[in-house]
């Protein structure tokens, strides 16, 4: 399996669970099985266990709002964050729901961010990772074309910097393909969302320092 198909796998386990249960897409089972393909194929082999890193699913970590709240994937060295992963697969009515979606991802953007001094918060990545086909069902019969609401991973970069977190980065990843429901299969890959994204978690990985 490429590269590319090793990261856009993860969206096929999440929608096999999905299409073998009943209400399987709002199953907390889908999100693990959304969140072990996810560490297999993209964090486990940058960040290994050998090289002294820890991977947690489904983690609380501190929230600016005070209190705590849960992140699908987090990466620690020590006592030190190193990378967390918001997930999201679309598998229905994307359009609908775009700028909802773009709310999440800013607001969760927030939640990390928006308190000075937390200990574990510097130095971190943070990788909000959705995978959207360029087409999705809409009802039972009907498909749309996805038209995507971007982020900018900059301004979400700002946002870590201005509250004191200026060697933290955060980015927006949008992983588009052709997903086929009847015969379960994904081609038309867009290789170039995945080669930049997994360039940055490995020059993260190499630059980063206990």
């Amino acid at each position: 399996m490429s590269l590319y198909e090793k990261v856009v796998e993860v969206y096929r386990v999440a929608k096999n669970y999905s299409q073998s249960y009943e209400n399987g897409n709002r199953s907390s089972k889908r999100t693990d099985e959304l969140n072990d393909a996810f560490i297999n194929n993209v964090v486990q082999p940058i960040f290994s266990q050998d090289k002294g890193y820890t991977i947690k699913t489904e983690h609380s970590i501190a929230c600016a709002y005070g209190d705590t709240f849960k992140m699908d994937v987090v990466v620690y060295k020590k006592d030190k964050i190193v990378a967390m992963f918001p997930l999201k697969a679309i598998e229905r009515s994307y359009n609908k729901n775009r700028f909802n979606f773009a709310n999440t991802i800013v607001g969760e953007a927030y939640r990390i961010w928006g308190k000075p001094g937390i200990p574990d918060r510097e130095k971190t990545l943070v990788a909000a990772v959705d995978w959207i086909p360029y087409e999705v069902m809409v009802g039972k019969e009907k498909t749309e074309r996805t038209k995507l609401a971007r982020i900018s991973s900059e301004n979400l970069t700002r946002m870590a910097a201005s509250f004191g977190y200026p060697n933290s980065k955060h980015i927006s990843v949008k992983i588009q393909f052709d997903y086929d429901e009847m015969s379960n299969k994904i081609t038309n890959i867009d290789k170039g969302s995945v080669i930049k994204f997994m360039k940055e978690l490995e020059e993260w990985e190499d630059n980063f320092e206990q």
